[in-house]
């Protein structure tokens, strides 16, 4: 990963495709735009397509974009203009010292279509079960 991201930090996916779909995302090249809407305001495409995965599309208007440390991020994922997947990206310092950590999720512009969006992510550490719990808030 490139600088801001390249410390150790977790990126917990939250897959809007099965498997068997997934499984035809390739690597390279992929040269759609997102489909049927917009992308908030700062976010830009990250490199090419990861197999699995699909394009990460990430908010370059981040507190870790303007000398601040890396702590957590919201990022789009979108394969063949399609999206694939939504994810919060934590910095492992945070999760392992277990501090409750939560952000804002900038909202695309939809046109024309009904898509459930979280309004927010956060996370959360439960000591007697001793589990961390990452999740997408507020659609």
């Amino acid at each position: 990963d490139a600088a801001p991201y390249n410390k150790p930090h977790l990126d917990a996916h939250f897959y809007l495709l099965d498997m068997m779909h997934r499984m035809n995302i390739m690597n390279g090249m992929d040269t759609m735009m997102p489909m049927g809407m917009m992308l908030p305001d700062g976010y830009m495409r990250m490199g090419e397509s990861q197999a699995m995965m699909g394009v990460h599309y990430i908010d370059m208007n981040g507190p870790e974009y303007s000398g601040h440390p890396f702590q957590s991020a919201f990022v789009y994922g979108f394969s063949m203009g399609s999206m694939t997947f939504m994810e919060a990206m934590c910095d492992k310092a945070i999760l392992t010292s277990h501090t409750a950590l939560s952000g804002t999720v900038k909202q695309p512009m939809m046109m024309g279509m009904t898509m459930s969006i979280p309004a927010s992510y956060k996370t959360s550490y439960d000591a007697s079960a001793k589990t961390t719990t990452i999740e997408l808030d507020g659609f």
